[in-house]
């Protein structure tokens, strides 16, 4: 098969040859050529696909795409000369032959209007608006687009014309890159798309929701901390749209309110067609319609006001949610990294070295995803014992104790205090630093051990033993303990006074090592 380049000549369906003459730009999909047809001499844009197919399906899904896209018709879409699917031409590859923009994109004009200040009018924007309402009027009559971008919207003679409609999913299809299916630029991926729900118009309108955005503020509605998919992910997901007033203030209370209805992120609240979409943009300018549109323009403004204050406190709830889990996680893969790993080693060399179907066995009895800040396992060993091996995560601020307080100056007191009471939240820790987990490890008969996870300046945290035993001092008053044991999940702050005061018991903490554990098993075991 024939390379594609610059002087290769290539065919529409009617014999005519059109020459490439320049290289206008490339992507994700291929190059896109300035060509010029023999017959007179026209000039065209001649868009090559660097896919081959590996399978049949694949290939009969591309050319259902590129044949619905080929019907797609209007003023504000670019029109398909000649899509060659392989099949007409074998010793060429895929190719679309279409109409040539000489404007360029709008991506260009808004970097040209950022760079030199220059927004655009309200007039502009509306205009804007409009064509490219339209365009996504004719596409979605065929298809969805799937890649809105100010990229795929090109300047022909001085109107927009959008472009790129139906490649999307063939390239999704043919490349398999993307963690979801049918969609490609992270900026304007609606929030449904990223759960590779199926794909819908109102996937469409969110993203030229997020276009509508760019053109009125010459801004991105989010902020991104990181240009990575994680952070993108969460924008589209969670995050509030910034500037809200900006926008009410440049286009009108009315008109922001639609490019915030575009961009709703429930499906069920967002904005449902194009002819909804256009009705709307037709309507008369409040400021047109006197001392009622002052009002009603101040009773959308304050809804939305009331709207991003709102979806502020979501996104605040969902950043701790988020941090919770990750939080979670780190303390998750720590324990089994390195506690349930050693319990998987031993069980593996155990079943081994053991003849017979009496096999020792470890899993997990974690109870559902719910359960993200406790999990456990039992180790069985048939005719020996079980070991338990329990892990609680401890978050910040998540313990509360009471304190006696002194009114007249306000100083807190642990002891002692008749002043007052108050409960405070703390975070437990060992030698000034937060304690982040925390290990129950027991037999049948109730011995055992315990390891917490203390904070370093790596943010993995280090593993220390606790070996734990009665204090002698109370041996007479409480009756003991059998040791060696293990402090109860819930019994962390017990075992902090073993170390920090006078307690019933008393714990020596070492840092972990692998031989310390394995030494520590072997007392469960014997």
């Amino acid at each position: 098969m024939l390379i594609i380049t610059i002087g290769s000549k290539v065919k529409d369906g009617e014999g005519n040859t059109y020459t490439l003459t320049e290289e206008l730009g490339h992507g994700g999909f291929g190059c896109v050529y300035k060509a010029e047809c023999e017959a007179d001499k026209s000039v065209y844009a001649v868009k090559t696909l660097l896919y081959s197919f590996g399978d049949e399906a694949t290939a009969a899904s591309f050319k259902n795409e590129v044949k619905i896209s080929s019907e797609v018709s209007g003023e504000h879409v670019i029109h398909y000369i000649y899509a060659h699917d392989g099949d007409e031409y074998p010793e060429l590859p895929p190719y679309i032959i279409m109409e040539y923009a000489e404007g360029g994109t709008l991506a260009d004009q808004i970097k040209e209007r950022k760079k030199t200040n220059s927004p655009y009018s309200k007039e502009e924007l509306r205009n804007l608006f409009l064509q490219l309402v339209d365009g996504m009027k004719s596409i979605n009559k065929k298809l969805v687009h799937r890649d809105i971008k100010p990229e795929n919207i090109l300047i022909c003679n001085g109107i927009c014309k959008i472009t790129d409609f139906g490649l999307a999913k063939v390239a999704s299809e043919s490349t398999r890159t993307m963690s979801f299916k049918g969609y490609g630029t992270l900026q304007y991926i609606a929030p449904e798309a990223w759960k590779s729900e199926k794909n819908t118009i109102q996937m469409d309108i969110y993203s030229m929701g997020i276009v509508f955005y760019e053109l009125a503020l010459l801004d991105y509605p989010y902020d991104i901390i990181s240009n990575d998919v994680d952070a993108y992910r969460s924008a589209h997901m969670f995050s509030r749209i910034k500037r809200t007033n900006d926008l009410k203030n440049v286009l009108g209370a009315d008109v922001a309110s639609i490019i915030l209805a575009m961009l709703e992120k429930p499906v069920q609240k967002r904005l449902k067609s194009w002819e909804e979409i256009e009705e709307q943009l037709g309507n008369p300018s409040l400021e047109v319609n006197g001392d009622l549109g002052n009002i009603v323009s101040l009773a959308i403004g304050k809804k939305i006001e009331t709207d991003t204050r709102i979806q502020q406190q979501i996104e605040e709830k969902n950043r701790k949610r988020k941090e919770k889990e990750d939080f979670c996680n780190l303390v998750r893969n720590q324990f089994e990294s390195v506690i349930v790993d050693f319990f998987e080693q031993f069980t593996n060399e155990y079943n081994i070295h053991l003849a017979g179907n009496d096999k020792c066995r470890l899993q997990s009895t974690s109870r559902g995803y719910g359960h993200i800040e406790q999990f456990s396992y039992q180790l069985t060993i048939p005719s020996v014992t079980n070991i338990e091996v329990k892990c609680k995560v401890i978050l910040p601020n998540s313990f509360t104790r009471i304190v006696d307080v002194d009114r007249a100056y306000g100083f807190s007191y642990m002891y002692g205090s008749v002043y007052g009471k108050r409960e405070v939240v703390y975070t437990p820790q060992y030698k000034n630093k937060d304690i982040m987990g925390w290990v129950e490890i027991k037999n049948t008969k109730g011995l055992g051990f315990n390891l917490w996870l203390v904070q370093t300046d790596d943010m993995y945290g280090d593993w220390y033993v606790l070996r734990n035993k009665n204090n002698g001092i109370y041996a007479t008053q409480y009756e003991p303990k059998q040791e060696p044991f293990a402090f109860e999940i819930d019994e962390l702050d017990e075992a902090l006074k073993g170390i920090n005061a006078f307690s019933l018991y008393s714990s020596e903490v070492e840092p972990f090592d692998k031989q310390k554990l394995m030494g520590l098993v072997a007392q469960l075991i014997n």
